[in-house]
């Protein structure tokens, strides 16, 4: 599980779902605006939103800043 800071976390539409210590998986390889969080914890999915920039969104796919880095971005 990664947390990327400076990037902006999805804005899950029922956070009421998710619980603190619940592990939680977001498929990157296609950021669509709307995506699906899953919760590996409860064995469900939440509906999201998510507003990246074309930039964010490489840097999650290099899987985070210091790997975007490494690849000369």
């Amino acid at each position: 599980m990664y947390f990327v800071r400076g990037i902006e976390p999805p804005a899950c539409l029922d956070t009421a779902l998710i619980d603190q210590g619940d592990q939680l998986e977001i498929d990157v390889s296609k950021l669509t605006p709307d995506l699906v969080v899953k919760n590996l914890t409860k064995k469900t999915t939440i509906p999201a939103k998510q507003d990246l920039s074309e930039r964010e969104k490489t840097m999650l796919k290099a899987g985070g800043l210091l790997a975007y880095t490494a690849q000369g971005h």
